[in-house]
Parts: C-alpha cells; structure tokens; sequence
C-alpha cells in the first residue's frame, strides 16, 4: 500500500472528530463542518476516488440545513425582553442535528469501507 492511501485513510477517519464538532450548533458546528468537508476532500483527492453518496448526501444536506436555520435565526425580532424561541428554530435545530449524525454515520462507513478496500 503506497504512502498515499494509508495517508487517505488516515484523513478519514481524522475528520470524525469534526463531524461530532457539528452536534455544537450550526454556527459554531457548521465552521467544524465545512473542516470535515476539507479533510474529506483532501483524504479522497489521495484516494483517487468519488466521495460515497453514504457520505456526500448527509454532509450536503447538513450544510443546507444548518445555513437555513442561521439564516432563519438571524431574521428573528427580539425585542422582547422573555421573548420565547420560536418553534421553527426548534425545529431546525434539531433538523440539523439529526442531519450531523447521519454525516457522522456516514463519515465512519465511510472510513471503514475504505479499510477494506
């Protein structure tokens, strides 16, 4: 095995830790997010091989949840001074976190497929 695939195989699983980063919240999460995806395109670039859509799919639809619900949450009035969060936000917190753990579930098929290839 060349010095390329095992530091490909590496990356896979070193960009774990990150995805887990994402449960934070979109913001924060999503900066740890958009590392996992460098890290993730950085490992399959050594690979020479497409991202698995186990892997791709999740990743993308977490981004795009995560952007919507910063963008929702930035459009908020908070003028009140007890005003309670609003049930779309709720919602799309917990959209996004469930979209973290399947990136993260798909991160580490991902990375033990590669294992076995």
């Amino acid at each position: 095995m060349s010095a390329r695939n095992v530091i490909g195989k590496v990356l896979l699983f070193l960009a774990l830790p990150f995805v887990f980063l994402g449960l934070i919240d979109p913001l924060e999460g999503g900066l740890a997010l958009i590392a996992a995806t460098l890290v993730y395109l950085a490992a399959h670039l050594l690979l020479k091989q497409a991202p698995a859509k186990i892997l791709w799919i999740p990743m993308l639809a977490t981004l795009v949840i995560g952007g919507i619900t910063i963008v929702f949450a930035l459009t908020q009035d908070r003028t009140g001074a007890t005003s309670p969060m609003n049930i779309q936000l709720v919602v799309g917190m917990w959209l996004y976190r469930a979209a973290v753990v399947a990136a993260l579930v798909g991160g580490l098929v991902s990375a033990i497929r590669s294992l076995r290839r």
